[in-house]
């Protein structure tokens, strides 16, 4: 049997920023670095690989203090800083 490949895709994202605003005040925030995705379809398997060097979500909305903040972080020992510029 050949080996016929259907679909092939990949794609990839060296630094993303994404911050949810409302009436000028931070929401929450989510940051990921080197981002790098592929898939293979082929008649008899399927192929997804993911791969995300760092991720970090932040919960600029809660009132507990800057040590909850963080809501998900890859690694340890992340220190983040919310600036509000009003």
């Amino acid at each position: 049997m050949e080996d016929c490949r259907l679909l092939w895709g990949q794609f990839s994202i060296s630094s993303l920023k994404l911050e949810i605003h409302s009436c000028g005040r931070p929401l929450a925030e989510l940051q990921v670095t080197n981002v790098k995705a592929s898939l293979t379809k082929r008649p008899f398997d399927t192929a997804v690989q993911v791969s995300v060097q760092s991720l970090l979500i932040v919960d600029a909305l809660q009132t507990y203090g800057h040590d909850y903040e963080l809501l998900v972080a890859s690694h340890k020992h992340v220190m983040y800083v919310l600036i509000n510029i009003s």
